[in-house]
Order: structure tokens, then C-alpha cells, then sequence
């Protein structure tokens, strides 16, 4: 008898750390969620504000084209007529007409990188919205769990014989819980890699745009800043 009693002793503490284990998987479970979240609406806000960049550049151009296309025909009606027009009046249009495509040219080069960065905040909100949805299934099972272990805590120390396979089927759970976070972990911080990924992108603009725009290249440097910062506090 006396044994009986701390082998039901020994079986409620262990159920306890049990519960006490999935319950703090619970609430790691949901930190990750609300994480996510929170990236799901901040990545979400970028990429409304990516499209509009997009599609404001995409109309620049589009305006930009049909002035080059009026720049090219005046270049070439001053370059026939040596009798009504100078040739000042000839490198003036020329200028124009080159000042013109240069322009085409590094908005075109800001809109591919538009596109990549769109892209890639695309398939990063859909990563976010898994993890959320698979974290919040998750936290459901482990709610179901603690109830069931709650309502049957009497069942199972009553039932010694079954103790050892109960026993190995908890930590099981907890097995299965704790690798399912770290998982969800390491999903979030896959991140990383593609926001290297755009700051090398950004970077190679700059270069490209060096000896043509200064004053665009101090403004993406500061941008490519605040990227790093927030990337370094992620």
C-alpha cells in the first residue's frame, strides 16, 4: 500500500511537469505567432507601398518614351536642315535627346528592382501566413491536450499498469511540440537571406548610378541604411 501511494505520488508530479512543459510550448507557440504577425502586417504595408513605387515609375516612363520619341524626330529634322538650324541648335537637341534616355535608363533599372523586391515581399507573406495559420493549429492541439490531460488525471493514476506507455506517449508530445517550434523558428529567420539579397541589389544601383545621379544615390544609401538597421533589430 504505502508504495502504491508514492507511485501515485510520482506519477502526478510528473504529469505536472508535463502539463507545465506543454503549457510553456503554448506560450512560445504563440510568441512566434504574434511575431509572424506583426511581420505579416509590417512586410504587407512594404509591399502596397512597392506596387505603388512600381506603378508610378512604369507611368514615368511610359511619359519619358514619348518625349524621347519627340527629342529623336527634332534631332533629326536639325541635323538635315543646315540652312534654318545652328549648330548649337543641333547639340541642344542632342543633349535633350540623351538626358532623355539616360533617364529612361535609371528608372528602368529602379523598376526591375521593384519588380525583385515585390517578388520576394510576396512570397515572404505567404511564408508569414503559413507559419501564423500552422502556429495557431498549434496552439489549439496543445489547448485539446492540457484539457484532456486535466480531465483524465484521475483515469491515469488509477491505471499504474498503463503508466510507463502514458509516460513515454507525453514526452513524445512534448518531442513533437518543441521541434515544431524550432521549426517555425527557423522559418522566420529565413528572412535574413533575402533581405542580403536586396541590400546587394541596392548596392550594385548605386554603383550604376554614381557617376549619373549623386544626389539618388545619397537617398538609396540612406534607404539601403534604415534597411540594415531594421534587419540588425529583426
Amino acid at each position: 500500500m504505502p508504495a502504491k501511494i508514492l507511485d501515485i505520488k510520482a506519477l502526478e508530479s510528473i504529469v505536472k511537469q508535463m502539463t507545465d512543459s506543454i503549457d510553456k510550448s503554448r506560450s512560445q507557440i504563440f510568441e512566434i505567432a504574434e511575431n509572424a504577425r506583426k511581420e505579416y502586417y509590417r512586410i504587407q504595408s512594404e509591399l502596397i507601398e512597392t506596387r505603388e513605387q512600381a506603378l508610378e515609375i512604369i507611368q514615368k516612363v511610359d511619359l519619358l518614351e514619348k518625349e524621347e520619341k519627340i527629342s529623336r524626330q527634332r534631332l533629326m529634322e536639325v541635323s538635315r536642315d543646315f540652312t534654318r538650324y545652328s549648330e548649337e541648335d543641333i547639340h541642344k537637341a542632342y543633349d535633350l535627346a540623351k538626358n532623355i534616355q539616360i533617364q529612361i535608363s535609371v528608372l528602368r533599372e529602379k523598376e526591375i528592382f521593384l519588380r525583385q523586391r515585390r517578388d520576394d515581399l510576396e512570397r515572404s507573406l505567404k511564408r508569414l501566413e503559413g507559419i501564423v495559420q500552422r502556429a495557431e493549429v498549434l496552439m489549439a492541439q496543445v489547448g485539446m491536450m492540457l484539457k484532456f490531460i486535466g480531465r483524465n488525471l484521475q483515469d491515469v493514476t488509477s491505471h499504474l499498469d498503463k503508466f510507463q506507455k502514458r509516460q513515454q506517449l507525453g514526452w513524445w508530445v512534448i518531442q513533437a511540440q518543441e521541434e515544431e517550434r524550432r521549426r517555425v523558428a527557423r522559418e522566420i529567420h529565413d528572412g535574413t537571406a533575402q533581405a542580403l539579397t536586396n541590400i546587394f541589389l541596392r548596392l550594385e544601383f548605386c554603383e550604376k548610378m554614381w557617376d549619373q545621379d549623386l544626389h539618388r544615390v545619397r537617398r538609396e544609401l540612406v534607404e539601403l541604411k534604415d534597411m540594415v538597421r531594421g534587419n540588425l533589430q529583426d
